[in-house]
Protein backbone atom coordinates (compact mmCIF):
# COMPACT_ATOMS: atom_id res chain seq x y z
CA UNK A 1 0.00 0.00 0.00
CA UNK A 2 3.02 2.72 0.60
CA UNK A 3 5.37 1.20 -2.32
CA UNK A 4 4.15 4.25 -4.54
CA UNK A 5 4.52 6.90 -1.69
CA UNK A 6 8.00 5.37 -0.77
CA UNK A 7 9.03 5.23 -4.62
CA UNK A 8 8.37 8.76 -4.66
CA UNK A 9 9.87 9.69 -1.48
CA UNK A 10 13.14 7.82 -2.84
CA UNK A 11 12.79 9.86 -6.03
CA UNK A 12 12.50 12.95 -4.26
CA UNK A 13 15.69 11.88 -1.89
CA UNK A 14 18.12 11.32 -5.06
CA UNK A 15 17.18 14.29 -6.29
CA UNK A 16 18.40 16.22 -3.15
CA UNK A 17 21.39 14.33 -3.35
CA UNK A 18 21.95 15.27 -6.37
CA UNK A 19 21.22 18.84 -5.90
CA UNK A 20 23.71 18.86 -2.81
CA UNK A 21 26.29 17.11 -4.41
CA UNK A 22 26.69 20.06 -7.19
CA UNK A 23 26.14 22.58 -4.38
CA UNK A 24 29.27 21.31 -2.91
CA UNK A 25 31.23 20.92 -5.84
CA UNK A 26 30.77 24.40 -6.90
CA UNK A 27 31.48 25.72 -3.08
CA UNK A 28 35.12 23.46 -3.91
CA UNK A 29 35.71 24.87 -7.32
CA UNK A 30 35.38 28.59 -6.29
CA UNK A 31 36.38 28.00 -2.78
CA UNK A 32 33.90 28.88 -0.55
CA UNK A 33 33.71 27.96 2.63
CA UNK A 34 30.17 26.82 2.99
CA UNK A 35 27.03 26.31 1.31
CA UNK A 36 24.02 25.04 2.50
CA UNK A 37 20.66 24.49 0.45
CA UNK A 38 16.94 24.01 2.31
CA UNK A 39 14.14 22.16 0.22
CA UNK A 40 10.92 24.02 1.63
CA UNK A 41 6.98 24.12 0.84
CA UNK A 42 4.25 23.52 2.92
CA UNK A 43 4.53 25.57 6.26
CA UNK A 44 8.92 26.44 5.68
CA UNK A 45 8.70 28.36 2.56
CA UNK A 46 6.93 28.26 -1.09
CA UNK A 47 6.85 25.30 -2.88
CA UNK A 48 8.37 27.00 -5.98
CA UNK A 49 11.25 28.86 -4.38
CA UNK A 50 14.42 29.35 -5.88
CA UNK A 51 16.66 31.88 -4.10
CA UNK A 52 19.96 32.43 -2.96
CA UNK A 53 22.32 34.32 -0.69
CA UNK A 54 25.58 34.66 0.33
CA UNK A 55 27.79 36.54 2.42
CA UNK A 56 31.49 38.00 2.52
CA UNK A 57 32.63 35.37 4.61
CA UNK A 58 32.39 32.99 1.35
CA UNK A 59 29.11 31.58 3.45
CA UNK A 60 26.04 31.06 1.14
CA UNK A 61 22.61 29.67 1.05
CA UNK A 62 20.44 28.18 -1.56
CA UNK A 63 16.65 27.42 -0.95
CA UNK A 64 14.98 25.74 -3.43
CA UNK A 65 10.35 24.56 -3.33
CA UNK A 66 9.72 20.89 -3.36
CA UNK A 67 8.16 21.62 -6.71
CA UNK A 68 11.53 21.56 -8.29
CA UNK A 69 12.13 17.93 -7.07
CA UNK A 70 9.00 16.55 -8.13
CA UNK A 71 8.43 14.98 -11.10
CA UNK A 72 7.00 17.96 -12.55
CA UNK A 73 9.67 20.24 -12.07
CA UNK A 74 12.87 17.77 -11.80
CA UNK A 75 14.01 18.09 -15.85
CA UNK A 76 14.55 21.83 -14.61
CA UNK A 77 16.35 20.96 -11.32
CA UNK A 78 20.11 21.18 -12.59
CA UNK A 79 19.36 24.66 -14.46
CA UNK A 80 17.39 26.21 -11.22
CA UNK A 81 20.61 25.10 -9.33
CA UNK A 82 23.27 26.22 -12.01
CA UNK A 83 21.21 29.84 -12.00
CA UNK A 84 21.61 30.06 -8.48
CA UNK A 85 24.94 28.98 -8.17
CA UNK A 86 25.40 31.94 -10.63
CA UNK A 87 23.85 34.73 -8.51
CA UNK A 88 26.05 33.43 -5.64
CA UNK A 89 28.93 34.58 -7.96
CA UNK A 90 26.88 37.56 -9.38
CA UNK A 91 26.01 38.57 -5.53
CA UNK A 92 29.88 38.70 -4.64
CA UNK A 93 32.32 38.84 -7.58
CA UNK A 94 34.59 36.44 -8.74
CA UNK A 95 37.43 37.55 -6.25
CA UNK A 96 35.33 36.52 -3.40
CA UNK A 97 35.67 32.89 -4.91
CA UNK A 98 39.35 32.56 -5.61
CA UNK A 99 38.58 32.77 -9.55
CA UNK A 100 41.33 35.57 -10.08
Amino acid sequence: MWEPHEAAMAAEAEQIRKAEARVTDFATEHGTERITLAVAGARIGCWDAAESVCSFGALGHIELGHFWFFPEGVASLPHIVEHELAHMLAYTGADMFNDG
